[in-house]
């Protein structure tokens, strides 16, 4: 869906690269890259047991579509509150800051979540990226490495920041 697609043409990147940089990684550092499409709250279960997640995808901040953004996202910074009536668990009625708030209250957020992307230039029904989003999908793809090779068997984060 033109600029909507952008989280997979990063995901596509991201996987030609990610064998040639495993070898330059800490060891014992796990990495798994799954693609979901739609946030909803069935996402929270694959978040289990993990220190750290990456969410890819576009970010509305109505600037130039070839931004980057780069939120880091301490776990217990995220709300306490749940409220089982307020969610609705349907596949599109969710969004991220729900999801993380359910993950968080059946303790499978990580300790550390990155969301990264680009502000979108145009939606529409069309397969592929706009100019300026196929620009921004790599400069997130190399950031994306570049958040992996700063990582230590920890997960201290300091360097990010």
């Amino acid at each position: 869906m033109y600029d909507d697609g952008f989280a997979h043409y990063v995901i596509e990147i991201l996987e030609d690269k990610l064998d040639r940089f495993k070898g330059n990684l800490p060891d014992g550092l796990g990495i798994e890259i799954v693609e979901f499409g739609t946030v909803n709250f069935t996402m929270a279960n694959y978040l289990e047991g993990y220190k750290f997640a990456i969410f890819i995808d576009t970010i509305h901040q109505n600037k130039s579509p070839e931004g980057i953004y780069e939120f880091l996202i301490k776990s217990d910074e995220v709300s306490d509150d749940f409220d089982p009536f307020k969610f609705s668990f349907g596949f599109h009625d969710s969004d991220l800051k729900d999801m993380l708030v359910f993950a968080k209250k059946m303790k499978f957020l990580p300790e550390q979540i990155i969301i990264i992307g680009c502000e979108p230039k145009t939606i529409k029904a069309e397969i592929r990226l706009s100019e300026e989003v196929s620009k921004a999908s790599e400069k997130v793809a190399e950031r994306i490495l570049e958040i992996l090779k700063i990582l230590d068997n920890e997960l201290n984060l300091n360097e990010l920041n």
